[in-house]
């Protein structure tokens, strides 16, 4: 079965769970009004509406910065495959030396393990292990990249379902430094970082592009 290197939950698990907004509220407050004046144009503003989108975006902050700090915990897939490449050999040669042991050094070993029938169930976690190497060192060797996208494309992609959320219609994908899209996004990054983005339009028009094919 070809399985993923990481699920997005794991992936997740990889950063601290205790991560808060680092921005102001004027940045909150950006990202409000971008998204109040995109959902005018179809639907109502209530109080009601604000309240669920300013907590949809303090809630999705929090998201965006483990999943930042998650991203830059892997390693880029050539790194990883090499270090994964050594534990499997490693895990292989200590396999192989403890099925060739004589007679009398499985016992010697049992006897310090515990017990024989342990010292079995032993070599059989690690066959498993050298088995889980593998696959996993297979399943990174499939994957483009870190598995997942780049956080400020990831971004990008949830700022414009958001916009659909709260509006009921997509963002124009324009390829315009200063389009609305752009201008949430950055809004988003200002307030879960508390520091202006860099290359949103380039991730944005990557959008645009992927979404046209």
């Amino acid at each position: 079965m070809n399985k993923q290197p990481l699920t997005y939950e794991d992936f997740l698990a990889l950063a601290h769970d205790d991560l808060r907004p680092r921005g102001s509220e004027k940045a909150l407050n950006e990202a409000l009004v971008t998204l109040r004046d995109y959902r005018r144009r179809t639907r109502p503003w209530t109080e009601e509406t604000e309240r669920e989108a300013r907590q949809m975006i303090k809630d999705f902050a929090v998201e965006f910065l483990r999943y930042s700090e998650a991203w830059r915990r892997v390693p880029p897939n050539s790194t990883l495959r090499a270090r994964l490449h050594r534990v499997t050999a490693a895990l292989n040669r200590a396999d192989n030396l403890m099925r060739c042991a004589t007679a009398f050094e499985a016992a010697l070993l049992a006897r310090f393990y515990g017990s024989r029938s342990k010292f079995t169930d032993g070599l059989e976690q690690l066959k498993k292990l050298v088995d889980a190497s593998k696959s996993a060192e297979a399943a990174v060797a499939r994957t483009k990249g870190r598995g997942l996208p780049h956080p400020n494309r990831f971004l990008v992609e949830r700022c414009w379902k958001m916009a659909f959320m709260f509006s009921g219609r997509l963002y124009g994908l324009s390829n315009v430094d200063d389009s609305p899209l752009v201008r949430f996004a950055r809004a988003v990054h200002e307030y879960a970082t508390g520091r202006a983005p860099a290359g949103l339009y380039y991730h944005a028009d990557q959008l645009r592009r992927a979404l046209k094919k």
